[in-house]
């Protein structure tokens, strides 16, 4: 039984927001490319199964995104960053594997493609709004 009427809403958001896609297919990805363009970036970190700010400041410059411009929150909620400027082996793979991507051209090309539905994608900005939100309460 829940103890605040208010959490049963709260199940309900966190249930339909976090559904999987849609999508029927994923495209191939090469896990082995993935890792080694990691690798690539986090030779630069402390932690190897890490990017810290540096290495992740290194890979969105090879991406082509800016830390002030909505993108890096693009970037951001697809490799699930646990804070911001800090990205995991883990998360980096799985994201980038969902949606397709295991080079950096395809990166790139992924965050152009979310950035400009991100004014007539509701679901998509709700989604990057909440990522970002939540990423934020974690700072503080």
């Amino acid at each position: 039984m829940l103890a605040r009427p208010d959490e049963y809403v709260l199940i309900l958001a966190a249930s339909y927001f976090d559904m999987p896609s849609s999508k029927s297919s994923t495209p191939s990805v090469s896990k082995s490319a993935l890792t080694k363009l990691f690798d690539k970036f986090a030779g630069a970190s402390s932690n190897a199964d890490t990017l810290d700010v540096t290495a992740t400041q290194k890979y969105f410059e090879a991406i082509g995104v800016d830390i002030e411009d909505i993108s890096s929150f693009i970037v951001a909620e697809i490799v699930k960053c646990p804070s911001m400027g800090e990205v995991t082996r883990a998360g980096f793979t799985a994201g980038w594997s969902e949606i397709g991507c295991d080079t950096l051209d395809k990166q790139k090309k992924a965050i152009h493609t979310r950035r400009s539905k991100l004014a007539s994608d509701s679901a998509l900005r709700h989604s990057i709004y909440m990522f970002a939100f939540n990423l934020f309460l974690t700072e503080t």
